[in-house]
């Protein structure tokens, strides 16, 4: 399969089945954009072959689930990188750009207070 074979394949089933989200950690005080991708057990094999062609995220064995997890910096940046370049066909590209956006806004956030903190220690 192209390159670009995958990304249309890949495409579609994020559409029908991915997830983009933002989770909270250490109490709020950071977060954690995240792209996932739910299946049955059954379909272990085919998130094995969408991390080994992406050369990114883990496989977490649930009971009777499979999860595709993208949630690094370094790894999400070529997520968005992708659907960026290769916009999503259905409303999940509503919640793609909802989320790049409220990750935008959380890390202005945190750096804002970042310095009013820092100017408050020093003051």
């Amino acid at each position: 399969m192209s390159d670009e074979d995958f990304i249309e394949w890949f495409r579609g089933i994020s559409d029908g089945e991915s997830t983009f989200d933002i989770k909270s950690k250490n109490n709020g005080k950071n977060f954690e954009f995240r792209f996932r991708i739910f299946m049955h057990i059954d379909e272990k094999p085919l998130l094995l072959f969408i991390q080994s062609r992406l050369g990114i995220g883990k496989i977490y064995t649930l009971k009777k689930s499979v999860e595709f997890n993208v949630s690094s910096q370094k790894e999400i940046i070529k997520i968005i990188d992708i659907f960026n370049h290769n916009p999503l066909n259905t409303t999940k590209h509503l919640n793609f750009l909802r989320a790049c956006g409220a990750a935008a806004i959380l890390r202005k956030l945190l750096s804002f207070i970042q310095i009013l903190l820092a100017n408050l220690l020093w003051n």
